[in-house]
């Protein structure tokens, strides 16, 4: 199973890759005339490629197939013995290695690498969700809520944003500049409490823009998508 994720995981690399190489060559062959909404987007069905394997509808598509004779190739290093059998589906050419000596078992090496992929990977999703944890009851038990005019100020910001959740405010000594830290709902920690009404206006209606759109969320796949394809 590790093998077969391993391999498919490298396949989606090799295709998320291609097309982050062409969105970069296309973004500089427009000489920046492509609009910051549209590289937005782009980025994010880029990112999508890395984690659906879309070659597989490759296998959608009909192909016509024919018999194929029984095959039998002797190399330097390994026999590779073919037999056609009732059980082996059109157009699949079952392939028996038998590595003599001295010569390498790749299947023994694309194991390990497996191997070693998958625990990597899984080290660095546990390592990112602990860290997301632990800054988030960081910012919870060191923040003290904001009420008053400035909580009015979020509420018009988020009517205005088209967001119906319930804005919460923190203001915390942790953080240098604004940021947003909620999944489900809007919490807005702020390095203060004290801010001029059109900074406020301001700052409050960008990082609930963020929050309709779900960055966070997006930002939380890309790192994610960063953790499996490590290598």
């Amino acid at each position: 199973m590790a093998v077969n994720l391993f391999l498919t995981t490298a396949l989606l690399s090799i295709t998320g890759s291609t097309a982050y190489i062409l969105l970069k060559l296309l973004t500089a062959a427009s000489g920046g005339r492509l609009s910051q909404n549209w590289r937005y987007r782009s980025i994010t069905a880029v990112s999508l490629l890395f984690v659906l394997p879309l070659h597989r509808l490759w296998a959608l598509i009909p192909v016509p197939h024919r018999a194929l004779p029984s095959i039998i190739a002797i190399s330097g290093n390994s026999d590779l013995v073919y037999t056609p059998s009732s059980s082996t589906a059109a157009g699949e050419l079952p392939l028996q290695v038998a590595p003599t000596n001295g010569g390498v078992d790749w299947g023994l090496v694309i194991e390990q690498a497996a191997v070693l992929w998958l625990l990597v990977a899984v080290a660095l999703i546990l390592w990112n969700v602990w860290r997301l944890l632990h800054y988030y009851h960081l910012f919870k038990q060191a923040s003290n809520e904001v009420n008053g005019h400035l909580q009015q100020i979020a509420q018009e910001a988020a009517h205005l944003t088209g967001v119906t959740s319930e804005v919460r405010l923190l203001a915390s000594p942790l953080v240098q500049s604004p940021m947003l830290v909620g999944f489900f709902r809007p919490t807005i920690v702020l390095p203060s409490e004290h801010l001029p009404d059109s900074d406020a206006q301001f700052i409050l209606t960008h990082e609930l823009t963020h929050f309709r759109r779900g960055d966070l969320w997006k930002k939380f796949l890309v790192n994610m998508i960063q953790c499996i394809h490590w290598f």
